[in-house]
């Protein structure tokens, strides 16, 4: 029979240990998400097995050129990770949506893979979609993100916001040969 002291040491020990594996998961846990660049840049894709060197990776944001175009590109991936400062219900720009940002199902800007990327996107639009039941371009996929996931109102194809938008998921895609996801 166990003495009510002999049990409260059990707890005690019981307590312990699961405090000390709660410490040690918490730690891992901050390190792979406040860190993820440093995991990414330690795979040597020149070793790496064949399933990592296939994923697809966006370009190098630092790649991207100072130019008109390039000034478009950087405001499109701006609009993308700051959606709401620009068109949410105190946009800057429009007030068109609910506040949420487009990057928060299109993790890191639509750059990150498993993430809801925009890798595909530009290779395989204009594409038909059952949901409309018609052949959709970017532009209207973009419109439908903002009218559904962002509970807002489409905005115009040719604005200066689309363009870049559209301009940016283009890059994010440029290396995706046409046709392949």
């Amino acid at each position: 029979m166990n003495s009510p002291i002999g049990n409260f040491i059990s707890v005690i020990r019981l307590a312990l240990l699961l405090s000390i594996t709660s410490i040690i998961f918490l730690v891992f846990a901050i390190v792979l998400l406040t860190k993820p660049e440093t995991l990414k840049n330690k795979i040597d894709l020149n070793t790496a097995p064949n399933y990592i060197k296939d994923l697809w990776h966006a370009p190098d944001t630092l790649s991207i050129a100072n130019d008109a175009i390039g000034k478009q590109i950087k405001y499109g991936k701006e609009l993308i990770i700051h959606t709401a400062r620009y068109l949410g219900p105190k946009g800057s720009v429009l007030q068109i949506s609910n506040g949420m940002n487009c990057q928060n199902c299109h993790l890191e800007a639509g750059t990150k893979p498993f993430g809801n990327n925009y890798g595909s996107v530009a290779s395989l639009y204009p594409k038909y979609r059952a949901r409309s039941g018609s052949l959709e371009s970017i532009e209207k996929r973009v419109n439908d993100c903002i009218e559904r996931s962002l509970n807002g109102q489409a905005i115009d194809s040719l604005s200066k916001e689309m363009r870049a938008i559209v301009a940016y998921i283009k890059w994010v895609g440029k290396d995706v040969p046409k046709g392949e996801k």
